[in-house]
């Protein structure tokens, strides 16, 4: 026996490794495969990223170049060059008209302006929605202090200055709704190549900056970032303009540090952290080397401020969105892998089943046995099992606990029948006797001595007529007693006053008139109404008012003593009966009432001594007519509104009766 458990222990061991070995390689495999197939989703994405920073660079020089033709084209028209050397009216209209029809036939031109070289405006273009006009010579501004303009006046003839990207301001505050645009200067010389004037071009970027965001697919996040780390585009709109819109922490390295940094070092780079694909290039919008194989550098003459001019292009992909069309997240394919992993489970689980079961069996009846003692001797109830003689040979902790003993004083040592009230005794023996199975109520001493009542539910067990063991439960019940008790008073008393009720204090009264007897037939009622009460409770507060009723109450209680019943009629009207006084006894108690009565105080919160009265009829049985309590209680009433018709606080009795025969 022993060997054949040791191997069926060395058994479970090897198959559990097995199964544990199996589960390993193949959580590896799938690993494996699926590290090397989300590479493959990552460089596809790093391939993308790539294709479409080539193109932002190929948009933003095809962009920057259009605007330094532009520029150069209208610097060079006849009618530019005629106004600079003979500003007359008009040759001043003759330009106007050529920079607003230039401007109505490109919308991108916001404005077009010739300014000197003080920085005086001597002809503006606006672009308007309703179209280009010109502006009204004393509206021109001086724009000397603009960037632009000092830029402009560094410039060599035929240089052209390209201005960072930015919103438009105007008179120092920055133009709303917001108008994204870049500037391109170039001097105009006169016959002697000096410089004259400068043809200065605003040009809307608005249209350049959506197709840079419309080429980017859904999931990757396109960005442009100027050379101080701001946004010039972002897909968070909020983050855009930093530098200007006065929110100095709309910043690429406040964003992220170590990525600004690793910019700065490189030009072009891959970052993957946080679970996301950051890819950039730095571009410097006005170098066309690759673009146009240098042609612009020595044919137009574009002057490159590295610090302002170049921009970064980032696109941004988080790893769940380039993984979000992975095969392994098909439900399918979940429900395969799960399959593998059960398939092996079952594998194992079945050959180990049938290796163990008896074990198994062992052991699942060791627990229930424990479990079932567990439930017996900790159950919430109490539980004793005994023989025929009553002998207890078992009790659980909680019978423990009810009556007192430790379990050696009282299982295999004392007898139920020596522990039970005589009442108790005869239902056992019934129950014992006759295969009685159901509930019983007993009493059981306790080890101090108290009485224990119990609710028991019991079963026996026979051979033949023969008792052989009987079970019972025991379940305390004193609380459950002292609560019926509680019910049966709250049922026969007044909530607020404690005094009997209506319905109570008439089944005293019957029992009062079963109770009268040749010898003794004296029996009187008293009817009791609080004088003004409605002034009380007018006065007070309905607060004192019940007080009022409860002091009242008590008062009389403890007049009567056990001589009668009080009880609370409804309202501020109560009725005592009292049995075995007669019409004058019962007026002395009353008027004792009375006066109590009116000696009586009640303090509220304000300490007012409350002073109150009451009148009282009295009316008697005779029981020559047989009078009901309604009848008595009618009587009683007479006589009371004859106390308040005369001038209340006081006692009446009923008229005088004839005496009895």
């Amino acid at each position: 026996m022993f060997e054949s458990v040791q191997f069926l222990k060395k058994e479970w061991k090897r198959l559990l490794v097995l199964t544990c070995g199996a589960y390993l390689v193949i959580t590896l495999a799938l690993l494996a495969g699926k590290d090397a197939y989300d590479q493959g989703f990552k460089n596809r994405v790093v391939e993308r990223h790539q294709y479409l920073l080539n193109l932002t660079e190929n948009r933003v020089h095809q962009f920057v170049l259009r605007v330094a033709l532009d520029a150069q084209q209208l610097s060079i028209l006849p009618s530019v060059r005629h106004f600079i050397s003979s500003p007359s009216k008009a040759n001043r209209l003759e330009v106007e008209d050529i920079f607003r029809r230039a401007t109505d036939v490109d919308s991108r031109y916001d404005q077009v302006r010739i300014i000197d070289l003080s920085g005086q405006e001597l002809i503006r273009i606006n672009d308007y929605p309703d179209g280009a006009r010109p502006v009204a010579i004393e509206h021109l501004q001086n724009k000397y202090d603009r960037y632009y303009v000092q830029e402009g006046l560094k410039l060599a003839p035929g240089q052209i200055y390209l201005s960072p990207l930015d919103l438009n301001e105007e008179r120092g505050e920055v133009e709303q709704p917001y108008k994204p645009v870049i500037r391109a200067v170039t001097l105009l010389t006169d016959e002697l190549d000096a410089p004259v004037a400068m043809v200065v071009l605003n040009y809307k970027a608005g249209h350049f900056l959506n197709r840079f965001r419309a080429h980017f697919e859904a999931g990757d996040r396109g960005m442009l970032v100027n050379s101080d780390g701001y946004w010039l585009s972002n897909h968070f709109r909020e983050s855009e303009w930093g530098w200007q819109l006065h929110r100095p922490d709309k910043i690429i390295a406040a964003w992220n540090a170590e990525l600004w940094q690793k910019m700065q070092q490189q030009s072009d780079g891959v970052v993957d952290a946080n679970d996301e694909l950051i890819s950039y290039r730095k571009i410097r919008p006005a170098e066309f080397d690759e673009f146009s194989d240098g042609r612009f550098n020595a044919d137009l003459g574009l002057k490159q401020d590295v610090k302002v001019q170049s921009w970064f292009s980032m696109v941004r992909t988080s790893k769940d969105e380039w993984l979000a069309n992975a095969f392994y997240h098909h439900l399918s394919i979940k429900l395969l892998i799960g399959f593998i992993y059960f398939s092996v489970f079952t594998l194992v689980w079945f050959f180990l089943k049938h290796r163990i079961a008896k074990q198994i069996n062992e052991q699942q009846r060791s627990i229930y046995t424990a479990e079932l003692e567990d439930l017996y001797y900790n159950a919430p109830v109490g539980y004793l099992t005994f023989d025929a003689t009553s002998l207890i040979t078992n009790a659980n902790n909680k019978t423990l606990e009810y009556l007192g003993y430790d379990r050696d004083e009282l299982v295999n040592k004392k007898c139920l029948r020596e522990m039970l009230s005589d009442a108790s005794k005869a239902q056992l023996n019934m129950a014992m006797s006759t295969h009685y199975v159901g509930d019983l109520r007993l009493d059981l001493q306790c080890k101090d001595g108290r009485w224990l009542p119990v609710a028991s539910a019991i079963s026996s067990k026979f051979h033949g007529s023969s008792l052989t063991i009987s079970r019972c439960s025991v379940q305390d019940i004193s609380l459950q007693l002292e609560l019926e008790q509680r019910l049966k008073a709250l049922a026969n008393t007044d909530a607020l006053t404690g005094a009997y009720n209506r319905r109570y204090v008439e089944k005293l009264f019957l029992h009062a008139l079963e109770e009268l007897s040749p010898e003794n037939d004296n029996l009187a009622i008293l009817m009791l109404d609080i004088d003004h009460f409605k002034n009380i409770n007018d006065t007070y507060g309905h607060s004192i008012g019940d007080d009022v009723l409860v002091a009242f109450t008590r008062l009389c209680q403890e007049c009567l003593g056990d001589q009668g019943y009080f009880s609370r009629f409804g309202g501020e009207e109560f009725l005592a009966v009292l049995p075995g006084m007669d019409l004058s006894a019962a007026a002395l108690c009353a008027e004792h009432i009375r006066a109590e009565t009116e000696a009586l105080r009640i303090n509220n919160s304000t300490r007012d001594n409350i002073a109150f009265t009451v009148s009282i009829g009295v009316a008697v049985y005779d029981d020559s007519e047989a009078a009901t309590l309604d009848q008595l209680v009618y009587r009683a009433d007479e006589a009371l509104y004859r106390a308040k018709n005369s001038g209340r606080n006081q006692v009446c009795a009923e008229s005088v009766r004839q005496p009895k025969h």
